[in-house]
């Protein structure tokens, strides 16, 4: 990557692949980035920048705007976090992140858009979300996949489900929450849209307890050995967030 003079007194990390024709239109910035697009015949890139000039994160766009072209977040010091491979507008290949180290965490494939989103921190799964077509599909979990701290779900994109958060081993005041195409609802309102519904999630009570079954895309997706060992031990209802 060579550095150009985007900006009076500033110099920014010009990305590999972006003609060095392409016309820069800033964003924004704050203390922390520095956002904006590189415009060119082929298509355009989003780019964050540090303080520092060095690209922070970068996303590809074809000359009809659809994602296309491999999507980086970086750590402070430049090194790849995650990468995602992006083709006319879906995900499409492997979704990988790394530690600050470059050692690979984890691995995981999407298919034309189709697959599990998985985030590590602090040595284990943190986030856990289904998507299809590119839109959250299926379920949401923040926390231990076998004990989240929060639980979500979705159709095509839509809040279509039951909403559930616990502090510790109970669910917090107010919950679970029921959502019908982004709308909340009652309980009775939601029972009664599943008879005509089946896409609808069950609204059971025993899914009131915190504890989860592993969620079967755990078992195909490549995990370092480290992780995939945490994963497979039921944590403390402390280890939880709320």
């Amino acid at each position: 990557m060579k550095r150009r003079a985007l900006a009076p007194g500033k110099e920014l990390v010009w990305p590999e692949g972006v003609p060095r024709t392409a016309r820069y239109e800033e964003f924004g910035r704050n203390a922390a980035s520095v956002w904006g697009q590189l415009i060119h015949d082929e298509g355009s890139a989003h780019i964050a920048w540090s303080p520092e000039g060095n690209v922070l994160s970068e996303r590809y766009f074809d000359d009809k705007g659809r994602a296309h072209g491999l999507e980086v977040s970086r750590h402070d010091d430049g090194t790849v976090a995650w990468q995602v491979p992006w083709v006319r507008g879906r995900m499409h290949g492997l979704a990988r992140q790394f530690d600050e180290s470059g050692r690979e965490l984890l691995r995981t494939r999407f298919v034309r858009g189709t697959g599990v989103d998985l985030w590590v921190s602090c040595g284990g799964i943190t986030e856990l979300r289904e998507h299809r077509d590119n839109l959250l599909h299926g379920v949401e979990r923040w926390g231990h996949p076998l004990l989240p701290y929060e639980e979500n779900h979705f159709l095509l994109g839509k809040r279509a489900g039951v909403f559930r958060r616990w502090n510790g081993p109970r669910l917090e005041k107010g919950y679970p929450r029921y959502f019908i195409d982004d709308e909340q609802v009652s309980r009775a309102e939601y029972l009664r849209a599943r008879r005509t519904r089946p896409a609808l999630p069950p609204a059971r009570r025993q899914d009131d307890r915190r504890e989860r079954p592993m969620h079967g895309a755990l078992r195909n997706v490549w995990l370092r050995k480290d992780i995939r060992e945490r994963l497979l031990r039921m944590p403390e209802p402390e280890d939880g967030m709320g």
